[in-house]
């Protein structure tokens, strides 16, 4: 579950509404959970970002937004079976970007996908996983992982996909990689 705790409702929806997010909202006007949780730092601004996990425990803190490093500690929390990542991040339209893969199956096909329609979820039978994108498309051909369980997909970034954003997954028989996020400039 994602909860925002903000002292006006009104913020947290410009928020949610501003970055096409959707979340439940706490209000907490007299700062009493804020309160709970916060990180004792002199410099630190209001908001602040948190990923408490079911045991009350704070597994990250962020004194700015940081989309990709909060959905890395969700995807971590919540199962994701191996990690992807990408480099430029992000990605720029027109240049050459290297999508690589860690922990996954050893010396097996890796599906690399990408969605510009979001995330979602579609079952995909053919590999008997469900991927975390709304319509994805098949990015590359096929790339098999070494014995570490590892592979990676260099390519160029079309320049039609500048000034969007793009949603990046690796999927192999009955495993998937976490979702990346990335702003194409």
């Amino acid at each position: 579950m994602i909860l925002e705790i903000t002292r006006e409702m009104a913020q947290s929806e410009e928020f949610q509404t501003t970055f096409g997010m959707g979340f439940t909202g706490l209000e907490d006007p007299n700062s009493t959970q804020y309160n709970t949780y916060r990180i004792p730092d002199p410099y630190a601004p209001y908001p602040q970002d948190y990923v408490i996990d079911a045991d009350g425990i704070v597994r990250y803190w962020g004194a700015k937004f940081e989309p990709h490093a909060v959905r890395s500690i969700l995807d971590e929390l919540v199962g994701a079976d191996f990690s992807i990542g990408i480099e430029p991040d992000p990605l720029v339209g027109g240049q050459s970007a290297t999508v690589g893969v860690i922990e996954a199956t050893g010396e097996t096909a890796s599906y690399l996908v990408y969605s510009l329609a979001g995330p979602g979820s579609t079952y995909v039978p053919q590999l008997d996983v469900t991927l975390g994108l709304k319509s994805p498309v098949l990015a590359a051909p096929p790339a098999t992982t070494n014995d570490h369980g590892i592979t990676q997909w260099n390519s160029r970034v079309p320049s039609g996909v500048s000034g969007h954003t793009i949603w990046l997954q690796v999927a192999q028989p009955g495993r998937v990689s976490n979702v990346i996020e990335s702003d194409v400039q």
